[in-house]
C-alpha cells in the first residue's frame, strides 16, 4: 500500500504571526527559520494524527479489492475523486462513480459499494488500485481543531527554542493522542 500527496494544501492551519506570538518571537530577522519550524510540526502532527489539516489531494494505492470498505488513510475524508485500476490486459480503467459511495461521516472515512454493485476485475499486481481523494478540514484555518493548532504552535515553539532536538514534548504528545484517527485494517481479496 502507498500513500501520496498529489496537490498540496493551500496554505498552513497556523499562520506566522500567531506562531510568531505564541513562541514569543520579535522582529522579522528569523521568519525563514520559524515558518520551516512551523510547517515541519505541522507535517509531523499530521503524520502522528494521520490527519490532513487544510485540504490536500492524496493518492491511495493497493494491490487487491478489500473485502468490506476501502479505509482511507488520511483524515477527514472530503470527497473521492476517481477510483482507478489495472484490468487484466494492464491497460488502466477508471470505475464509474455509480458504483460507489464515499463516506464522509466517518472517522477515518471509507469507500463502499453502492448497493447491488461489486468492484471490477482488477489485475493482481503490486499498486493496481488506486484512489485519489481529497482530506482536510477546509482551506480555512479556522476549520482545524484548536488542539490541533496549539499542538503545532507548541511543537514549533520547543524546537525554536531547543535547536537540534527531535523530541516532542510530552504535553503535546498527549494531546496528540486525543487527535489521532486510528486505521482501520484492510482485509484484501486475492
Amino acid at each position: 500500500m502507498g500513500l501520496t500527496q498529489t496537490a498540496k494544501p493551500s496554505g498552513e492551519p497556523v499562520t506566522l504571526d500567531a506562531f510568531k506570538n505564541h513562541a514569543r518571537l520579535d522582529g522579522d530577522h528569523d521568519n525563514e527559520s520559524a515558518q520551516l519550524l512551523l510547517r515541519s510540526a505541522t507535517r509531523h502532527i499530521e503524520h502522528l494524527t494521520a490527519r490532513q489539516f487544510i485540504n490536500a489531494t492524496w493518492k491511495y494505492t493497493f494491490d487487491a479489492w478489500p473485502i468490506g470498505p476501502v479505509w482511507i488513510p488520511k483524515a477527514p475524508l472530503v470527497s473521492v475523486t476517481a477510483i482507478t485500476y489495472l484490468d487484466q490486459d494492464g491497460a488502466t480503467q477508471t470505475v464509474s462513480s455509480d458504483t460507489y459511495q464515499a463516506v464522509t461521516s466517518e472517522l477515518p472515512g471509507s469507500v463502499v459499494l453502492k448497493y447491488g454493485q461489486s468492484w471490477p476485475n482488477a489485475r493482481l499486481d503490486t499498486e493496481s488500485i488506486a484512489v485519489t481523494f481529497v482530506a482536510g478540514n477546509g482551506a480555512d484555518p479556522a476549520n482545524v481543531p484548536e488542539l490541533a493548532k496549539l499542538c503545532i504552535q507548541r511543537l514549533g515553539t520547543y524546537w525554536y527554542w531547543n535547536p537540534g532536538t527531535s523530541e516532542t514534548p510530552i504535553d503535546v504528545d498527549s494531546a496528540i493522542q486525543n487527535l489521532k484517527v486510528f486505521p482501520r485494517v484492510e482485509v484484501l481479496n486475492g
